[in-house]
């Protein structure tokens, strides 16, 4: 399901299943996401260095996962995200040794 987002100044306007001229109002699409997971490439974040990026960037610092090669910082239960719908998964780069597990709807 697609979803219409609005942004002016510090205002959100969405809007679910709206047929409008996007090219007329200059519109963007978005696909609904959540953020499920942060994870960290070990090479380039000790685990101090990680949990700083974490709190700096004001992401959730409940417990921290390690892996051979990351350090991943849960976010929401994926199985909440899949309750509420979310069921496409994508793991997207986001910088060097910077990892986003995000949901999407459909």
């Amino acid at each position: 399901m697609w979803k219409l987002v609005i942004l002016r100044s510090k205002y959100i306007y969405s809007f679910a299943n709206r047929s409008l001229d996007k090219n007329k109002y200059n519109i963007k699409l978005y696909y609904m996401y959540k953020l499920q997971s942060v994870l960290l490439n070990k090479k380039l974040f000790d685990l101090q260095d990680a949990i700083e990026f974490i709190i700096k960037n004001n992401l959730l610092l409940k417990k921290v996962d390690e892996t051979e090669h990351y350090y991943r910082f849960r976010q929401i239960n994926p199985i909440t995200l899949k309750n509420q719908g979310f069921t496409k998964v994508v793991t997207k780069d986001i910088a060097e040794g910077i990892k986003f597990i995000i949901y999407y709807d459909e």
